[in-house]
């Protein structure tokens, strides 16, 4: 019975650490095209994901349908409800390799609330150019695909947010398309 029990585990914790590394390997890939995208030489990266409506700094679910259904490169298509499913609640997000300084949600919004300026978050974290900020990755049925939201956040006027698709190919995961939400 204990061997059981330990093997059930072991099998368990394999499975969980395999899921871990597959949604870091997509913030990796999410942030890097991010980066590249917007020109930025570093950025802020939110230690948590955001959640779905409504919240503050959320995402809502008109967003992510539009996303979906103009992301025209998925074969393995992500559907609404898979991402709503895997975005119910925050998750953490992994320190990511590259010029990214990890800061709570709680952190950022201090800095840019209505009475304090973008100004005092660019004193505050100096040479970034913004703030980037992640859904949780949703997969297809066949995990060769994921879609994740994300925000690049640099000013009162200045956001771009995205649906990207992603596709696991034999060099990991790369960005597929994309779809604008909001600029």
């Amino acid at each position: 019975m204990r061997r059981a029990a330990a093997a059930f585990l072991i099998a368990f914790c394999a499975l969980a650490a395999r899921a871990a590394n597959r949604d870091e390997a997509v913030y990796q890939a999410a942030g890097d095209w991010t980066i590249a995208k917007t020109r930025s030489a570093a950025v802020v990266l939110l230690s948590e994901t955001r959640p779905l409506c409504p919240a503050q700094m959320c995402v809502a679910r008109a967003d992510i349908e539009k996303g979906l259904s103009e992301a025209t490169c998925e074969k393995g298509r992500v559907t609404i409800d898979a991402f709503l499913a895997a975005n119910r609640t925050t998750a953490p997000v992994p320190p990511l390799a590259g010029h990214y300084t990890l800061a709570s949600i709680g952190d950022v919004y201090e800095l840019i609330e209505p009475n304090i300026t973008w100004q005092d978050f660019y004193r505050h974290y100096r040479g970034v150019w913004g703030f980037i900020s992640f859904s949780r990755p949703a997969y297809s049925e066949d995990g060769s695909t994921a879609a994740i939201h994300v925000g690049f956040h640099c000013g009162e006027e200045c956001r771009v947010e995205r649906l990207l698709v992603l596709k696991k190919g034999a060099a990991g995961w790369t960005v597929a398309c994309d779809a604008m939400l909001r600029d």
